[in-house]
């Protein structure tokens, strides 16, 4: 848990170079696909960059419900369950 409340803090204290990586990121993806997805990429950051905006150390609950008890493979089983519920989300934002 130590290394979640670490990730929270770090970001909550660096949005800002959360979003200038992100736009980097974009923008290459962008210049490589040449325009091809752009209009999705500005959603993605658009999104990003709103949640970073609005965003404190309680609402960042990566792995909910799992404490210094349980196994390795609970924990993964957690982590996968919400990985999958964000990538869904994710997709239903973007409408692909």
């Amino acid at each position: 848990m130590k290394l979640l409340n670490q990730l929270k803090s770090l970001v909550t204290k660096n949005p800002k170079k959360i979003t200038d990586g992100l736009e980097k990121v974009t923008s290459q993806i962008d210049k490589r696909t040449h325009g091809k997805y752009t209009e999705k990429l500005e959603k993605v950051s658009d999104t990003v960059e709103s949640k970073l905006e609005s965003l404190t150390t309680e609402d960042i609950d990566l792995v909910e419900n799992v404490d210094l008890t349980d196994s390795v493979d609970e924990v993964a089983d957690a982590t996968d369950e919400k990985v999958a519920d964000v990538a869904e989300a994710a997709e239903d934002k973007l409408g692909s």
